[in-house]
């Protein structure tokens, strides 16, 4: 049996983390979501992670495939701090070390439906020779 709130609108995310273009390697993603201080958190993961998958040709662009699931239940007395999904891209190395490749983040969607939703990735970028450290 689901949790309920008492005398608030309740909300459902249901959804996938399908994949990444633009990557290429072994990756995974770690996902989190934030939320304001009127939204109440009933159930589901908030966080979690993908497996690492290596990237394939799809439709003539190389894509990582995840197909994770998350499923969120929300109450909220307020649409102010609506949740958004932050993500980090994890790509590995020749040594099977992880390292950080991208972050982005999205509104999850406000309405009703079948939403297909990217989320542009940017990853920090030192000096040269920061680089070569790395």
């Amino acid at each position: 049996m689901g949790v309920v709130s008492e005398n608030k609108p309740e909300l459902h995310f249901i959804g996938e983390i399908d994949g990444a273009s633009g990557f290429s390697g072994t990756a995974s993603c770690s996902w989190t979501v934030e939320w304001g201080e009127s939204w109440q958190h009933l159930e589901g993961d908030a966080l979690g992670q993908t497996q690492y998958s290596s990237d394939s040709i799809r439709g003539g662009r190389e894509h990582v495939p995840w197909n994770h699931p998350f499923d969120l239940h929300f109450a909220t007395a307020s649409i102010q701090g609506w949740p958004r999904l932050l993500v980090r891209v994890y790509i590995l190395d020749a040594y099977g070390r992880a390292g950080i490749e991208g972050y982005g983040w999205c509104h999850l969607p406000t309405q009703a439906g079948f939403h297909e939703v990217k989320i542009p990735c940017w990853r920090p970028v030192g000096t040269v020779l920061q680089e070569l450290e790395v």
